[in-house]
């Protein structure tokens, strides 16, 4: 049964001998043996089962690493399917173990991508901020400031959509928004007949 991969079967048997010859090393092989297949199976249910029995195995052989290997597993599963919370915890339980920190990113911007879909995008900024250079972090934070300047245009906030604009750079059409929010501001002094200040501002948009 050993021989033939039925190492739940084999284990039994063998348990069944007690102390006779090598039977209880054949025990451990067999829950060994048995784990390594589920970890190859690679369901989140067969991981779990995996990851239990081989930290129960203690230091047996690579017992260790291997349920490190399962839990990394599992929280690519995780990941895949969209729980970046629970593949957080795994991952970070692991401590380095092959590439979990950057898959602790990938947790991240998956968590930061949600919140510029929910338009939360001052926090989704900050979260894609915070990723620096993975991937595309760094131009998403860039939409994030332009949605922003967006917004803060069509609420008449013009000092905060010029801001915001200027920080975009050469960001889609964000240096003409810029423009455009002078342009408004400096139209909102003359309606409020500030006169001096809109005709300053009116001044610096040159030929605009």
């Amino acid at each position: 049964a050993f021989q033939q991969g039925q190492y739940a079967e084999a284990q039994t048997a063998f348990a069944d001998m007690g102390a006779y010859a090598d039977a209880e090393d054949y025990v451990l092989r067999c829950r060994y043996e048995g784990a390594k297949q589920q970890l190859v199976e690679g369901t989140q249910e067969s991981l779990n089962q995996a990851a239990e029995t081989f930290r129960a195995l203690g230091d047996y052989e690579d017992s260790t690493a291997q349920a490190q290997e399962a839990d990394y597993q599992r929280g690519k599963l995780l990941l895949a399917d969209g729980d970046s919370e629970g593949a957080s915890e795994l991952f970070t339980a692991l401590n380095g173990y092959r590439d979990s920190e950057e898959q602790l990113k990938a947790c991240a911007y998956l968590d930061a991508s949600r919140l510029l879909e929910q338009e939360r995008y001052a926090e989704a900024q900050t979260a894609f901020e915070a990723l620096g250079d993975y991937g595309d972090a760094a131009e998403q934070a860039t939409r994030c400031r332009y949605l922003m300047a967006r917004q803060a245009m069509d609420a008449g906030e013009y000092d905060e959509a010029i801001a915001l604009y200027e920080a975009c750079g050469a960001y889609q059409d964000a240096e003409d928004g810029a423009m455009q929010a002078r342009y408004a501001r400096a139209a909102a002094w003359f309606d409020a007949q500030e006169y001096d200040a809109a005709a300053k501002a009116f001044a610096e948009l040159g030929s605009y």
